[in-house]
């Protein structure tokens, strides 16, 4: 995969990302103001569960696979076996993680029983997310693909919600819609992917091989998936649906964006792998280097609207009754900091290198401090409470991990698109607020002000002769000036 390559797929990424944000903020107001808090917590409440459910069905497969199938992109007898190998060991977990549902459900548990229906439904995803094998078009740096389809079920998504949901007792057709389009995307890649190899069950998985690294990888996501829903989890026990509501609602404006910046670093995994397996160090610096560009480069205008507009962007989103998840939503803001440079260290070394013990052990060690803190945390400060325990584990799943990638990019290398970034960002903020101010707060006046401040950040930037920037901008550039 050449550079330009490399940057096609970052723009094809950022955009599936992008409109996971777009759609979200035309859907999220209508469904929030449509479901009610109580409905909302419902639906997340049960979404854990099934996180827990897909954790087991998944193992580690989705890195590990991407990691294996690069290596063998370029050979389609080779990639077909491997695939189907991986593929079969990913579907007897599945089929375990369903066994393990049906226990679940059996239990006399309260809080269970309540959205029994719901964890129902949408567990089909589980299946689909399976059968669908996502991971070989991630190997093969088919991106392109990954964002039509994506955007496309979305959009099925968006007119499906607006069509049948219009009252509080419709949350469940909000989840047969959700799921639905998440499944669809899946369901077409069945087909599709058979241009890159043939995927097929098979009794001769080489277990021997692949579960060693599988497990390491599903030991250390089970850790990750502690700490991001065991939040969710345990306010509602301690707490109530209004609580899991409010939360839950900052916890998604953090994912999505959180995403967003992470994807700039799934699309160089592929090819450092191949990097760090032909010895080319001169290349994986210089991806190392366009990684962190790129996250800096998002992460420090999104964490200043996170900061300064966060009442803005939840009212938009969720409207005024969820104007409680502000505070939580500012803290988790310093989470995403931590987060990305976590993703950052696994990206550009851990999972590339074959050292997933690293990523473990930063793993188990946030989970534990997670649940511990909790435990204090959540009875006393609640929502807030959860949000600043996912930061100290964020925080300490960091700082295992960042040693090993120091030696990798040079400060003085990236220096300057740190401060040209910081600077711009608040020549940004600061004409945001003056424009807020001059014609006052309101629904339109919000969106108007998140896309004048998104160009008046580029336009920052490109007046400051950023070069990452303009590495992208200036062709644009030239072509308008000769048009």
């Amino acid at each position: 995969m050449s550079r330009t390559s490399i940057k096609k797929n970052s723009v094809y990424n950022i955009i599936k990302y992008a409109s996971s944000v777009i759609f979200p903020l035309i859907t999220f107001p209508y469904i929030s103001r449509t479901l009610g808090v109580v409905n909302i917590g419902k639906i997340n409440f049960a979404n854990s569960i099934i996180t827990y459910m897909s954790l087991i069905a998944s193992l580690g497969v989705y890195t590990y696979a991407t990691r294996e199938c690069a290596k063998d992109s370029e050979n389609r007898e080779a990639l077909s076996k491997v695939s189907s190998e991986i593929y079969s060991i990913n579907m007897t977990a599945t089929v375990i993680a369903y066994a393990a549902m049906i226990v679940l459900l059996i239990l006399p548990i309260r809080s269970i029983q309540e959205v029994r229906t719901l964890i129902i439904i949408q567990s089909m995803t589980v299946l689909f997310t399976t059968l669908g094998a996502d991971w070989i078009n991630t190997a093969e740096g088919d991106f392109r693909f990954i964002t039509i389809r994506t955007v496309l079920m979305q959009f099925f998504s968006l007119v499906m919600m607006f069509i049948f949901v219009h009252h509080p007792a419709d949350y469940i057709k909000y989840t047969l819609i959700t799921v639905v389009a998440a499944s669809g995307a899946n369901c077409i890649n069945i087909f599709y992917r058979r241009r890159f190899c043939d995927t097929h069950l098979t009794r001769r998985m080489n277990a021997k091989t692949h579960l060693p690294s599988i497990m390491t990888f599903f030991s250390t996501i089970l850790c990750q998936t502690i700490y991001t829903s065991a939040d969710i989890t345990m306010l509602r026990i301690m707490k109530d649906n209004y609580q899991v509501g409010l939360y839950s609602t900052s916890v998604k404006i953090y994912n999505i964006l959180n995403g967003t910046i992470s994807s700039v670093v799934t699309v160089i995994l592929p090819e450092i792998s191949m990097y760090y397996k032909n010895g080319q160090k001169d290349k994986i610096s210089a991806a190392a280097k366009y990684a962190l560009e790129f996250m800096m480069v998002l992460f420090i205008p999104i964490f200043a609207v996170l900061n300064v507009f966060s009442k803005e962007l939840v009212g938009l989103l969720a409207g005024s009754d969820y104007i409680g998840a502000c505070t939580s939503l500012r803290i988790l803001s310093i989470a995403m900091l931590f987060s990305l440079v976590g993703n950052y260290v696994g990206s550009v070394y851990i999972i590339p290198c074959g050292k997933e013990k690293i990523g473990l052990i930063a793993g188990a060690v946030s989970a534990g401090a997670n649940i511990i803190l909790n435990i204090f945390f959540i009875p006393e400060w609640g929502i807030n409470g959860a949000a600043f325990t996912t930061a100290v584990s964020e925080f300490l799943g960091m700082i295992i991990g960042f040693p090993y990638v120091t030696h990798l990019v040079k400060v003085r290398s990236v220096i300057r698109t740190f401060f040209t970034s910081l600077l711009s960002s608040g020549i940004m903020c600061v004409i945001m607020i003056f424009i807020e101010k001059l014609i006052g707060p309101s629904v339109l006046t919000t969106m108007m002000i998140f896309v004048i401040g998104l160009l008046i950040y580029g336009i920052a930037m490109i007046i400051m002769k950023d070069e990452f920037v303009l590495s992208f901008a200036g062709p644009v550039l030239k072509k308008l000036r000769h048009n």
